[in-house]
């Protein structure tokens, strides 16, 4: 009898300590779990990039702005990247650059982004906007100045003069869209936008006069190769040309029915890129022009293409390099951390 009292007095107390190191343990005792850190791809496949800026001489450092306000930067050329912290999630529709340090970016909801550290830090600041869909801002270029210039809708066209941390209107509200804004090598600046119009003012955007134009197709695009000569592009395969300053625009042949949504000149040639992989160069003068595309069974969108020292860089559905006819698509490799591991991968 005393024995099955002692094993039933035992097995209580087993049971009570085994109960009270289970609540110990739920309690009192904390979970380590060794997670390694996932670094997140600056290229991923749902990825789309709107604008590219590549302020170097060199052309190595570029940066890409697109989808849900995501940025990305290269040291190298495109060979290595990494995202940078943004604090939007708006789509960025462009980017422009000062410096290597210094940029600016712009796009949806009235967004208007800027770095003065190579894009560790990405500042919002305030830019005004128009009511009734006039907080959409499609472009930024900056000019032989430093001046920073964005166009968007409603008419909207600002300007910057302390490097993007301020901004006014100097345009008046209108029913438009404003798609690209330029500065000719004379000081005009110049517009570009729906139904085929164009603007330039002489007054720094003061005063803003219509100019005659032969299309009305919206033109996405405009580039000035010197203070004579200059191309605008646009919906439908559309190119005009100007051999006097903009006074005068002529319609040419583009040999593709693709919208173009940009226009470069890359010392040598005129280089339109837009949808279904279109690729129309044109020769110094803009009277003639080639269509092809931006690489065989490329059918992909292009919003922006930018040439700098040899590298010309296009974005849209996929972002890459087209150097001597062949196009490469960039892929994310992160930029390596160290010395040791730059050296490892070439």
């Amino acid at each position: 009898m005393a024995r099955r009292h002692f094993a039933h007095a035992l097995e209580i107390t087993l049971s009570v300590l085994i109960l009270a190191g289970l609540f110990y343990v739920a309690f009192f005792v904390k979970p380590a779990v060794d997670v390694p850190e996932v670094r997140r791809s600056a290229i991923e496949p749902r990825d789309n990039f709107y604008g590219v800026a590549a302020p170097g001489d060199d052309g190595a450092v570029v940066w890409a702005a697109g989808r849900s306000g995501k940025i990305i930067r290269s040291e190298d050329g495109g060979e290595h990247w990494h995202a940078q912290n943004t604090p939007v999630f708006h789509h960025i529709q462009d980017i422009a650059a000062w410096d290597a340090d210094t940029a600016v970016a712009a796009g949806d909801q009235g967004t208007v982004l800027i770095t003065q550290d190579g894009g560790d830090d990405w500042q919002a600041v305030d830019a005004p906007t128009r009511p009734r869909g006039g907080d959409q801002f499609l472009r930024v270029r900056i000019d032989a100045q430093g001046r920073a210039w964005i166009t968007g809708t409603m008419g909207v066209v600002l300007v910057s003069d302390d490097r993007g941390r301020s901004w006014r209107l100097t345009h008046p509200k209108q029913d438009i869209g404003w798609n690209d804004v330029t500065v000719a090598p004379d000081g005009t600046v110049w517009l570009v936008g729906e139904f085929g119009t164009i603007k330039r003012s002489g007054d720094d955007g003061a005063s803003w006069e219509e100019v005659d134009s032969p299309t009305d197709s919206s033109l996405m695009a405009v580039t000035f190769r010197d203070a004579g000569h200059a191309v605008a592009v646009g919906l439908s395969g559309t190119v005009l040309t100007t051999s006097d300053g903009g006074t005068h625009w002529q319609t040419r042949k583009a040999g593709t029915g693709a919208h173009l949504f940009d226009v470069a000149w890359d010392g040598a040639r005129y280089i339109a890129v837009g949808n279904g992989g279109a690729l129309v160069t044109g020769n110094a003068d803009g009277e003639r022009w080639t269509a092809g595309s931006i690489a065989a069974g490329n059918f992909g969108w292009y919003t922006e293409v930018t040439a700098v020292a040899g590298h010309t860089y296009i974005t849209g559905q996929t972002l890459g390099t087209l150097a001597d006819g062949q196009w490469r698509a960039f892929h994310s490799r992160p930029a390596p951390e160290n010395d040791e591991e730059a050296s490892r991968n070439g």
